[in-house]
């Protein structure tokens, strides 16, 4: 089981107004070290708080963070194949961070799959910004930032990227990221 505690997410949580409405749903009035699940949060706020808080528990668990992420970002990729059929590198992109936590490329071939899912973006013409209007591109970003180098925040990155692929998918997303919340942290 892995948790956090409030002490541990504080200095992760996105919105500082939104502090006392996670306190008031966990019947406490200040942070404590006591364990805290993920799904928790999700539930009580919402996955995007939750999956930010995941940065509390970087380095330790970021084998964990980093086949969450990866996950998350598989389960919006049929966007990105939908759009562009031939294009494979984010899918190798993902390949590359389960292959790099199973120990079997190095940090530099890692990095090279997320570079090349990141050109290939780019190669498509579509900028970051628009990926309200280009659900693909916010999946192909999730693609692309499961296998980045050592960043804590990659876990909520992916998430927050899969969940916004397309509002047609929010709910979905949403809910399977609660379970593997729960399943691979709680």
């Amino acid at each position: 089981m892995i948790f956090t505690t409030l002490n541990k997410i504080q200095p992760c949580w996105p919105l500082e107004y939104e502090w006392p409405k996670l306190l008031a749903s966990l019947g406490k009035t200040t942070p404590d070290d006591e364990p805290l699940a993920f799904s928790t949060i999700a539930v009580n706020t919402c996955v995007f708080y939750a999956t930010t808080c995941t940065r509390s528990i970087w380095p330790e668990y970021k084998d964990e963070l980093r086949l969450f992420a990866a996950d998350c970002a598989e389960s919006v990729l049929y966007i990105v194949e939908k759009e562009h059929p031939h294009d494979d590198k984010p899918r190798l992109a993902i390949d590359a961070a389960r292959d790099f936590v199973a120990g079997k490329i190095t940090a530099e071939e890692m990095a090279a799959a997320s570079a090349a899912a990141n050109v290939s973006r780019h190669y498509a013409g579509i900028k970051a910004i628009s990926i309200v209007r280009e659900p693909w591109v916010a999946a192909g970003c999730a693609a692309r930032d499961c296998a980045s180098a050592e960043n804590k925040g990659l876990a909520s990155f992916v998430a927050s990227a899969a969940l916004y692929a397309t509002p047609k998918t929010k709910k979905a997303s949403e809910a399977f990221q609660i379970q593997l919340l729960t399943e691979r942290f709680s």
